[in-house]
């Protein structure tokens, strides 16, 4: 599992989601969609020492998809009786198609249209995230992250469905002409979709 996500109430979820997110965000214009299969090799610090591609796709993703794992946080390295070892595994990683979660759609408070006013925002912070699936029925994401933009200034939040404190705390700071990006993510058996919404912040 990734280091940072060693405290986390599911660790191994956890990992699963940072890894979603690079490879999205890495791949954002890349409509393939499969698994890709890669080699990992930790050593004993959790410093990632190789990695390879043992499966691609077609087209073929190849260095792209190898330079990713750069942009991530060391990992928890293997400990056997007490001592940390270096370990290499097989990670796969399934990439969805550009727009996975469609026909999925993020259901919060009265958020609704692309702007949202200051005040309808701290009522929407108290509010928990909830994802409307193809039958109409809403059920919570597995977790959802805020991206708050505005010029050259990004700030990020990870929360559970129902947003905790901290969150709460950090929407509060978001300024009117930013744009608030939430990403939801919903679990399909073993997969992880990923449902988005963005706002422009009004007076």
């Amino acid at each position: 599992m990734l280091s940072s996500c060693v405290h986390q109430d599911e660790p191994i979820r956890c990992t699963q989601l940072s890894l979603q997110e690079a490879f999205h965000h890495a791949l954002t214009d890349i409509t393939v969609e499969g698994t890709l299969v890669f080699s990992l090799t930790i050593d004993s610090s959790g410093r990632l020492k190789a990695v390879e591609l043992l499966r691609d796709l077609d087209p073929p993703l190849g260095d792209l998809a190898i330079r990713i794992f750069d942009q991530l946080p060391d990992w928890s390295p293997v400990v056997l009786q007490g001592q940390v070892h270096e370990a290499t595994f097989t990670l796969p990683v399934t990439l969805e198609p550009a727009h996975p979660g469609s026909g999925y759609q993020v259901s919060w408070g009265n958020a609704q249209g692309e702007g949202i006013s200051r005040s309808d925002l701290d009522q929407l912070a108290m509010e928990p995230v909830l994802i409307l699936d193809l039958s109409g029925h809403t059920l919570p994401p597995a977790e959802v992250v805020f991206t708050y933009q505005r010029g050259s200034r990004t700030k990020t939040w990870r929360s559970p469905s129902r947003l905790t404190s901290s969150t709460r705390k950090g929407l509060k700071r978001c300024r009117l002409g930013g744009t608030l990006t939430l990403v939801a993510f919903v679990q399909q058996g073993t997969r992880f979709l990923e449902v988005s919404r963005s706002w422009t912040l009004l007076p």
